[in-house]
């Protein structure tokens, strides 16, 4: 599959609600994630943080995008990594079934942009021209 359709596929698909909020995983959440270094959206992130949280903060990104709290995004980038840790996980407390019902639509949609790292538009290897075949 093409690397435009693969990172499409990563911004698009189901729909994600929580709480009746409709979320989106769009390029804008996914910078401020990648600034951040949440884990799973950024690999193991800066170490300090595990998959479950990262899955949350990304969650509690997309949320905040959705009710266009730009404030609300401001502050978190400007926490420190403890504070936003505990900021993460009140939002997870107060939202865990749906964060843990959002898990695997949000796993794919990281495969999807897995796959789209390591897809390029060229081919695989340059072939070797065949060798001469040997005198008789």
């Amino acid at each position: 599959m093409k690397r435009e359709c693969l990172l499409s596929r990563s911004y698009t698909g189901n729909p994600m609600t929580l709480d009746g909020v409709e979320l989106f995983f769009s390029p804008l959440a996914n910078e401020i994630l990648r600034e951040l270094k949440t884990a799973l959206f950024t690999g193991e992130g800066d170490g300090t943080q595990t998959h479950q949280a990262g899955l949350c903060e990304g969650v509690l990104v997309m949320w905040l995008l959705a009710k266009e709290d730009r404030a609300g995004i401001a502050e978190l980038r400007k926490m420190s990594r403890e504070a936003r840790a505990r900021c993460v996980l009140d939002f997870y407390l107060d939202h865990e079934a749906g964060i843990d019902a959002l898990k695997p639509e949000i796993l794919a949609r990281m495969e999807s942009i897995a796959a789209a790292i390591v897809e390029s538009e060229a081919g695989g290897k340059p072939r070797q021209p065949a060798p001469d075949s040997s005198p008789p």
